[in-house]
């Protein structure tokens, strides 16, 4: 993988469970409709490499390293000039788009004879469908090629497959494209970068990748097509007047109606996200196809989340409610002790009601969840007092502001409300618990560092003698483990746990024994909508962290970190899942970190009990009261 960060300006060595991190601006949605044009390049104004033909006379060393630097025109989809440097069989054989190794340095070209070996420090590969990953061969790659003289010119004989790409001309002509899978149920859409060289057939390359199924770490979390042998044929994608036709083998017509329908959404979305496609048409080997679908029952590639932040006041250790101080935290015995899952039968009180911009006095030193007013002051969620009783930090709530759920019992207990339920302990004799999560199916979700006191463990997912993290999600009554064994080892402590909002992923941070940290993506498996696993293979973000306090969710298939590269106290940072990494303007005292949809969204919570907001590409001066904020 391959990470961008901004600030620095550079390319570091990545590396992800299959996929790498791609970058954090968004790919245009419009641009210009010309008939006859090519698809314009997804960056407007990338730059080219035009490499040089091979020097007259030149040497084999000369001649081997013009064929390296030839190879990143791969702007040109038949990297003609490269081709120059090589015998006609040589470039028969040749098959350029197998591999893409990026390099950070190359550190040497050895010839003797006939005989050539390029050697580079290696970052990322890049598949024939645009996925990023580890070096296959490791940081270190060594390329051997033959040459032999044809009219009196050295030129290379034999190339192994495969093309080489420093991290310098990689910048310049790859792009990261979205390609869209789906939810399980149809709701959302779920983005898998891509990396491509920006050139006219790209809409080809990204249907090939949809066709060719997601990233290692989404399989079994998103649906894609599944028709036995369906390809493109040789026409591919052609591209005219901003309608691009997509021809299809005959394998299509075994396809039923809703792998038909799912394969139109799917690749309607992912081509017109090209500038210069507005219509996507289905033809099997040159004849044209419909395909009904429900024009209004389409998934959505960002769920609804609210626009301003809820905080906890006046909790154990949060900001007080008066501005005084802390009100104690509610006594754990008077939860119910009995059944975790039990209720009292009444919320204690409702939030008074009168001027929302005005915190009532009956709720001076009592706790209180509220969420963020236009103006900045809170305004009590009604008939939350129990909740807020009952926590003390770790805020969380569904998006449509439906279901809200915290940290209790000193970091033991899950607790949940509704505004129409009483309050609930949904879970209990937890270990060291993670904030916790509500998805989109209304499960809580959080992880202890080691199997409950509650929990059977002969009724435990996976292996009952497992001795590490928990991954644990609870709906009422129903609570579940969710098998993680495949991504954790027994010794990772998890310190934060977030599922996107579409349900199909968990951003997790991971702390390893040897004092080293992991924050990934992984792929959630469902059955009908009930938690079972995460998948062994994930999507690692900023490895270059050696502290990372929070994570959360800013778009979807953005994340934004709270971390830090060196000894100093934990920064912003903003990551796409397969693609570049930004680090954001420094805050201090910050302790947590949430959003509502995109950057400018970004609220962190910071130890004095107080909350900030970004502002254009800073930070608000005005501290706002609460802790644990959410949205």
């Amino acid at each position: 993988m391959i990470v961008i960060v901004r600030s620095s300006v550079r390319w570091a060595a990545v590396l992800v469970g299959g996929a790498m991190l791609a970058a954090c601006a968004s790919i245009p949605d419009s641009g210009p409709v010309t008939a006859g044009e090519p698809v314009q390049p997804a960056r407007p104004g990338a730059l080219q490499v035009i490499p040089e033909d091979p020097v007259p006379d030149g040497t084999p060393q000369q001649i081997v390293a013009g064929f390296v630097d030839a190879m990143a025109a791969v702007d040109d989809i038949d990297l003609a000039i490269a081709r120059k440097y090589l015998t006609d069989d040589a470039s028969r054989q040749w098959s350029p788009r197998s591999t893409i190794v990026v390099y950070t340095r190359l550190v040497d070209i050895v010839v003797e004879g006939d005989q050539a070996q390029v050697s580079v420090e290696a970052v990322a590969d890049i598949d024939e469908s645009g996925r990023f990953g580890p070096p296959a061969e490791g940081g270190f790659v060594v390329r051997d090629y033959t040459l032999a003289r044809v009219s009196g010119q050295w030129r290379v004989s034999r190339a192994p497959d495969g093309i080489l790409v420093s991290e310098t001309d990689a910048v310049r002509v790859l792009e990261p494209y979205r390609v869209y899978f789906g939810e399980p149920r149809g709701r959302f859409l779920v983005p898998d970068v891509r990396w491509f060289p920006a050139r006219p057939d790209s809409a080809t390359s990204l249907a090939r990748a949809l066709l060719d199924g997601p990233s290692l770490p989404l399989e079994g979390a998103v649906t894609s097509i599944s028709v036995p042998g369906l390809e493109l044929t040789e026409q591919g994608v052609d591209v005219v007047g901003g309608i691009a036709t997509v021809d299809l083998t005959a394998e299509f017509r075994d396809a039923g109606s809703d792998e038909a329908q799912l394969l139109t959404v799917l690749m309607t979305r992912t081509l017109t996200a090209l500038p210069g496609i507005s219509e996507v048409r289905f033809t099997v080997e040159g004849t044209r196809v419909d395909v009904d679908t429900d024009a209004d029952d389409q998934p959505v590639t960002e769920p609804l989340v609210g626009s301003r932040p809820y905080v906890l006041l006046g909790a154990s250790g949060a900001a007080s409610v008066s501005g005084v101080a802390p009100a104690p935290s509610a006594d754990p015995s008077s939860a119910p002790s009995a059944d975790p899952s039990s209720a009292p039968s009444a919320d204690p009180s409702s939030a008074p009601s009168g001027d929302p911009g005005v915190l009532d006095p009956a709720l001076v030193d009592r706790p209180v969840i509220a969420q963020v007013g236009a103006t900045g002051q809170p305004i009590p969620v009604e008939g939350m007092l129990g909740l807020a009783a009952r926590i003390s930090g770790g805020l969380a709530v569904s998006s449509g502001g439906e279901l809200f759920a915290g940290l209790g019992e000193d970091g033991t207990a899950v607790y949940s409300k509704t505004p129409s339920s009483g309050t609930r302990r949904i879970i209990s004799g937890g270990v060291d618990l993670t904030a916790p999560s509500v998805d989109t199916f209304g499960w809580v979700w959080t992880v202890s560092q080691a199997l409950p006191s509650t929990v059977d463990p002969n009724t435990v997912a996976g292996d009952s003698g497992w001795s590490g993290a928990r991954v644990l999600a609870a709906r009422g009554a129903d609570t579940v483990e969710v098998d993680a064994v495949g991504l954790l080892t027994a010794t990772d402590r998890v310190r934060s746990l977030d599922i996107s909002r579409d349900g199909t992923r968990a951003l997790l941070i991971i702390e390893r024994p040897d004092q080293t940290v992991a924050v990934v993506v992984a792929g959630v498996i469902r059955d009908d909508g009930r938690p079972r696993s995460l998948t062994a293979s994930s999507f690692r973000l900023l490895p270059q962290l050696v502290t990372a306090l929070d994570a959360t969710w800013v778009q979807s298939d953005v994340v934004a970190i709270l971390g830090s590269d060196d000894t100093s106290e934990p920064r912003p940072f903003v990551a796409q899942i397969g693609g570049v990494a930004e680090e954001l303007t420094p805050t201090a005292n910050a302790v947590s970190i949430t959003a509502g949809l995109g950057e400018r969204s970004i609220v962190v919570g910071r130890s004095d009990g107080t909350i900030i907001s970004r502002v254009g590409s800073a930070w608000s001066r005005d501290p706002q009261r609460g802790s644990s904020p959410t949205f």
